[in-house]
């Protein structure tokens, strides 16, 4: 069976960080009915490294809730790795009290990301009152070519097992002439569904906005890597989802060093305030 992009999509829930009541560029991946993953980049934080919860709820909902759900979250735990420059390890576990999980919904995350036969972007969006939801945009097939994925970025060069490297935009909400990436990435291999991971930075080569015309390399971060380590975090653990053709999951170990690169990058933390942090590539580590 063939399921349409937008079929995928409204399997799992839909969930949006709110920063100070107004959403966020950033989407959140539902992992379990009380916690949930996102780029740790989305959040700031205290010379403790800690994020103020108060700041953050999420706006949540499924394919046939018009309305947005506001859940007050209770902690937000970055990887200890996460680099704000470099964006190496941008992720981090949100947990809130209440469940977020419309019924039914799937919430299992994909492992083995490279063998899922087919990858669909999908961005949805709050109405600017922030109170209901706007439709699916999805794309399917949308991986660039590695080679040059990795000339614009040592990130994905060293760690080509833990992106989607997509060129793929959309046009901004806000302003028609640029574009924008999609949020989130999920995945489809004959009846098997997941979700794979979340927009995490860009890179621009001979640019320096998102309104420029030449090519932008968008990097999504998949998840299955920091299972462990999110597991470490959680309970109930995540629901682990192995492509019919791969059932065994294997977790990398090690530490591989990465060099500088000189293409210029991004990492939206709402929809029109870019930060533009100078390049200076660390290595992954994922416990």
């Amino acid at each position: 069976m063939l399921f349409p992009d937008s079929t995928v999509a409204g399997t799992f829930p839909s969930a949006i960080l709110m920063v100070d009541m107004k959403q966020s560029f950033c989407p959140v991946i539902i992992v379990s009915g009380t916690a949930g993953v996102a780029a740790a980049s989305c959040f700031d934080y205290d010379e403790k490294g800690k994020a103020d919860v108060s700041r953050y709820s999420l706006a949540t909902g499924g394919s046939a809730q018009p309305t947005g759900s506001r859940l007050q979250l209770t902690s937000v735990t970055k990887h200890s790795g996460y680099n704000p420059t470099t964006f190496s390890n941008n992720i981090a576990v949100v947990q809130f009290a209440v469940a977020a999980l419309p019924d039914p919904m799937r919430v299992g995350v994909g492992t083995a990301p490279t063998k899922w036969s087919r990858k669909i972007l999908v961005h949805r969006a709050l109405t600017d009152d922030g109170f209901s939801w706007l439709d699916y945009e999805t794309t399917s097939g949308a991986a660039a070519d590695a080679s040059a994925c990795g000339a614009a970025s040592t990130l994905f060069q060293n760690y080509q097992s833990d992106y989607l490297c997509s060129i793929t935009t959309r046009t901004s909400m806000y302003n028609q002439q640029c574009v924008m990436p999609y949020k989130y990435v999920l995945a489809v291999n004959g009846e098997s569904l997941s979700q794979l991971g979340f927009y995490s930075h860009s890179a621009i080569q001979d640019a320096t906005n998102y309104c420029a015309k030449s090519t932008i390399y968008n990097y999504y971060l998949f998840i299955a890597n920091y299972i462990p380590w999110i597991n470490s975090i959680i309970n109930p653990a995540i629901t682990a989802v192995s492509p019919p053709d791969d059932q065994r999951h294997k977790i990398p170990h090690g530490d591989v060093d990465s060099g500088g690169v000189s293409s210029h990058y991004d990492n939206y933390r709402n929809y029109d305030n870019h930060q533009q942090p100078t390049v200076n590539h660390e290595h992954h580590s994922y416990g």
